[in-house]
C-alpha cells in the first residue's frame, strides 16, 4: 500500500496516510486533522521516491550497489549457492 500525501487548503496543513488504492479518496471527505474544517482537504501529487531504502549510490549518473550492500549479497551466495544472485562490482 502506498503512503498519499494531503493538504488542507484553508490552513495548509499537511499530512500522510497509508491508503490502499480503492481508499485513497477516504481523507478528501473527512475533516482536516488540524483546524477540522470539512471539504477542504486534496490529495497532493508527488513523484516516487527510488533508492532511498535500497543502498545505492550514483556512479556516473549511474545508481551502483554499494560495498556493504555487495558484501552481504557475498554472503548470501556463499550460504546458498545454489541462489540465482549475481554480485557485480
Amino acid at each position: 500500500m502506498p503512503n498519499y500525501t494531503y493538504q488542507c487548503s484553508d490552513c495548509l496543513y499537511e499530512f500522510e496516510e497509508f491508503k490502499t488504492i480503492a481508499n485513497y479518496n477516504e481523507p478528501l471527505r473527512e475533516p482536516c486533522p488540524s483546524c477540522l474544517h470539512v471539504g477542504y482537504i486534496s490529495r497532493l501529487i508527488s513523484g516516487a521516491s527510488l533508492g532511498e531504502s535500497t543502498k545505492l549510490e550514483m556512479t556516473k549518473g549511474l545508481r551502483k550497489p554499494t560495498r556493504d550492500f555487495n558484501d552481504v549479497l557475498r554472503n548470501i551466495k556463499k550460504n546458498y549457492p545454489d541462489s540465482a544472485i549475481e554480485v557485480r562490482d
